[in-house]
């Protein structure tokens, strides 16, 4: 926001008005777009995924994720290894 000299709630609303979707939601699909290319590479457990996209408490991630998805991250894990097809971020 000090980027842009708006203050904070100014620029949350200019981006709700443009976007049609409230900050925390587009914040969100944000996040689980970011875990879900986490998930792909394998390479950090969802302890660290969901602490690399800001989560604290991993059952907050696991909600998020799975309101995202429609699965819990380890299923889209497991669907991504077999090759299953997985709905893209759909909150």
């Amino acid at each position: 926001s000090k980027k842009f000299s708006y203050s904070r709630r100014q620029l949350i609303r200019i981006i709700e008005s443009c976007t049609g979707q409230t900050f925390s939601l587009l914040l969100t699909k944000l996040l689980m777009e970011r875990a879900a290319r986490m998930l792909l590479t394998g390479a950090a457990s969802m302890e660290q995924t969901s602490a690399e996209v800001g989560y604290a408490n991993v059952g907050g991630f696991y909600r998020a994720f799975t309101r995202c998805y429609g699965c819990t991250p380890g299923a889209y894990r497991a669907a991504l290894t077999t090759g299953s097809e997985m709905k893209t971020g759909s909150i």
